[in-house]
């Protein structure tokens, strides 16, 4: 039943303004939204720990290899064979088509509800709603901030795997999220601003079986656990840009980090000697490239954060292009300019609410 809780991976997101070596801020715009698909990869033999905390940390795991892939799709409830015990929640997130953890993300809290799939691995689809809930995220994040919460959950289960008639659970967890220091990550992809989150969790597994259908139930065993993960939030990444978990002795057990590359992280600051800007900021309807006098680019596009080209941009001997962006998703998008002459790509970065 310890799968129900390794769900909630992603919710160590539940993760930011870009200035370089300088702290972020994780903003609700920043978290994954229905219809993404966060690719990610897993080193589960690390030999490198966490790092320090504080301000103006420097992290350097570019020696982590890619041992597992690791595809997050996110959903609304309603697309998964779940919607109805989580007909109040709006988000859902799989990694395998089958068990999914749901929420409840808004401009100020991300909220996980409960969790449903088949956790025994022996084909029981199991419903587990979190009573109380257990809050992931308050927005806006910053370096500094912490909260607690509980949140337990219980489930019944068909105890044949175990050789009994029942077995029953009940989960209960106090959970410390403290934002404990900002800097510089690096994975094997590249280099990103990020904060980093500790989370540790105290729980309690309180176990009972019923060895047969007419038979009471007898109590088995409580089994207390501490358990502690960090992770690293950028922005462009929607769940976190790395993650590392500890076992119980303290150990770094795995370390999973983003396949987003860091092309579409970039801290370049609209600035207009690069012979280009963009407006307004944040853009909601409509975002304009304007080119300043003299500059001439053949042509540019703008990228969204996991690497879809939004749109193509012609630009010749024009001195602007607008794109409409009204249906986009809100989120940090890349606009790329080749210039005429032989150079590297202007990049500047875009927001759209």
């Amino acid at each position: 039943m310890r799968n129900i809780l390794s769900l909630a991976a992603p919710f160590a997101l539940v993760a930011t303004a870009l200035n370089t070596s300088a702290q972020i801020t994780f903003e609700f715009e920043d978290f994954p939204v229905a219809g993404d698909v966060i690719e990610r990869y897993r080193d589960t033999l690390i030999t490198f720990g966490p790092g320090g905390g504080g301000t103006g940390q420097t992290w350097d795991f570019s020696d982590a290899d890619p041992m597992e892939t690791i595809i997050t799709t996110v959903s609304t409830p309603a697309s998964t064979p779940y919607a109805a015990a989580f007909a109040s929640s709006d988000l859902a997130m799989t990694t395998d088509g089958t068990s999914f953890l749901f929420f409840n993300a808004g401009p100020g809290t991300v909220i996980a509800t409960g969790a449903a799939g088949d956790f025994l691995d022996d084909g029981q689809l199991l419903t587990v709603p979190f009573a109380p809930t257990l809050t992931g995220h308050q927005f806006p994040r910053v370096y500094g901030d912490h909260f607690t919460d509980t949140y337990a959950l219980a489930v019944d289960a068909n105890g044949a795997a175990f050789g009994v008639n029942m077995v029953r659970l009940h989960h209960r967890g106090e959970v410390h999220d403290t934002t404990d220091a900002y800097g510089e990550i690096t994975t094997p992809i590249g280099t990103y601003d990020a904060l980093r989150v500790r989370s540790t969790e105290y729980s309690t597994d309180s176990i009972w079986i019923r060895l047969f259908s007419f038979t009471p139930w007898t109590f088995l065993q409580a089994v207390r656990d501490t358990n502690t993960t960090y992770s690293w939030l950028a922005k462009e990444t929607k769940l976190p840009v790395a993650e590392m978990t500890l076992d119980s002795l303290g150990a770094p057990a795995s370390f999973t980090y983003s396949a987003i590359p860091p092309a579409l992280v970039t801290h370049t600051p609209v600035r207009r000697d690069h012979g280009a800007h963009i407006g307004p900021i944040p853009a909601s309807t409509q975002l304009t490239v304007y080119l300043e006098d003299g500059q001439r680019f053949r042509s540019g596009e703008v990228l969204a954060a996991d690497g879809r080209r939004m749109a193509t941009l012609l630009l010749g001997n024009t001195d602007r292009c607008t794109i409409d962006v009204q249906d986009w998703p809100t989120g940090m998008y890349q606009v790329r300019l080749w210039p005429h002459v032989d150079g590297p790509a202007v990049m500047i970065r875009a927001i759209v609410r």
